[in-house]
């Protein structure tokens, strides 16, 4: 689900719930104005019918009299008179004025409108009583008209505002679309990808964030892309010295120690012992010059601590070697040993890494104690760290070297 339809379903809800309490509150209202309504009425009936009833006995037909008084109720929208007699019967009845238009049974209900009665005893035969009696259905149609016009303008006004607030959403997430685009292009490892500076002060902020991070990982990209190039051509060098290493060095000797040992193969069947003898010290001294230059080509890949001594006095002599070459700086080197028996196919990786940091350190930190530790972690992951109090890069960090670039 978008962002945009999860806002418009919250907007709507609380539009829902805004409508749900203002119809409440309609309610109540309209309840209290039923019943003041009907009470009002039936008070003013109550006066007349009063007033009336104490003139009776001055009246000459008093039957006559009570007949007119309750067709004066005729067509009364809220209150119904009528004239029973000693058996509680009707035997006159106003005509209530009934709404064109009535409410529906259910809002009726709902609003639970209850009619009230008010019974003046008279004496005059057939009639013992007036009685008045409101009824609701009149003012409930009334409320019922109000509110459902209220109700639909409500209705349509808070739809006018939903189809308003979508497109206002629509337009106002659109750098939010702008920047999830940027993501998937930087994702493809396109890095020129760029926002539009615009909006608001947020999207201003995070359009100049996502710029300033596009602009990083292109630069990051060229300098590896130059790192790596450098990489390939030390290594093309590093090939181009082993095999004339091999070819012009190892190569001859290993040709000779051929030419000995078919030579020796020969002599052997004369039993020429001294020829052979010197044959034999000829392939010595062969072996003992390839062995050398086989040597100095493993001293180029690996560094001969490394070879004769191990990790952890590789870094101890790398220690001494700073503290010999700057006075007053000291380096204490710390390992754990569980890493140090973990570590081997690593060796040569933590040795380098260590090696640039003390380099950095001596040489552009001017640090005076250098820390080193070689720990490893629960996980097994391989922590090491150089920590030194010196005064760190200058601001801004230079872009040129590649020794940080290497580190990572």
């Amino acid at each position: 689900m978008t962002l945009r339809i999860r806002l418009m379903l919250m907007i709507t809800a609380a539009l829902i719930l805004s409508l749900a309490g203002a119809s409440t509150l309609a309610w109540w209202n309209a309840s209290n104005s039923i019943e003041t309504e009907l009470r009002a009425a039936l008070e003013t009936s109550e006066s007349v019918v009063r007033a009336a009833v104490r003139t009776l006995p001055n009246d000459s037909d008093p039957s006559l009299y009570l007949g007119q008084l309750v067709a004066t109720f005729d067509g009364n929208r809220h209150v119904q008179a009528e004239l029973t007699n000693i058996e509680e019967r009707t035997l006159v009845m106003s005509a209530i004025a009934h709404p064109q238009h009535p409410a529906p049974a259910w809002f009726f209900g709902f609003i639970d409108a209850a009619a009230e009665t008010i019974r003046f005893p008279v004496a005059a035969p057939p009639y013992t009583a007036v009685v008045l009696t409101s009824d609701p259905h009149s003012e409930v149609a009334e409320v019922w008209d109000r509110l459902s016009d209220d109700l639909a303008i409500m209705v349509g006004l808070c739809g006018m505002s939903l189809i308003f607030v979508y497109f206002v959403l629509g337009r106002g997430l659109k750098p939010l679309q702008m920047l999830s685009q940027g993501f998937l292009t930087i994702s493809k490892g396109e890095y020129t990808a760029r926002m539009p500076l615009d909006g608001s002060p947020e999207l201003h902020s995070l359009a100049n964030s996502f710029n300033r991070m596009a602009a990083d990982l292109a630069e990051l990209q060229e300098k590896n892309t130059r790192l790596q190039s450098q990489i390939t051509t030390i290594q093309e060098e590093e090939r181009a010295d082993l095999a004339r290493d091999l070819h012009d060095e190892v190569g001859p000797f290993l040709f000779a120690v051929n030419v000995e040992a078919t030579a020796i193969s020969r002599l052997a069947g004369g039993g020429n012992e001294a020829a052979i003898s010197e044959r034999v010290t000829s392939i010595q001294g062969s072996i003992v010059h390839m062995q050398r230059q086989v040597r100095d080509i493993l001293v180029r890949l690996q560094p001969a601590e490394l070879l004769e001594v191990g990790l952890r006095q590789a870094l101890a002599n790398l220690a001494s070697f700073w503290q010999r070459h700057h006075a007053g700086t000291t380096v204490r080197v710390d390992m754990d040993a569980k890493a140090e028996a973990m570590i081997e196919t690593y060796e040569a990786v933590i040795y380098r890494l260590v090696q640039e940091c003390l380099t950095n350190a001596v040489r552009h930190g001017r640090a005076s104690v250098i820390e080193v530790n070689v720990a490893m972690t629960d996980a097994g992951e391989i922590i090491v760290e150089v920590a030194d109090d010196g005064i760190g890069l200058a601001e801004p960090a230079p872009t040129t070297g590649f020794g940080l670039a290497g580190m990572r």
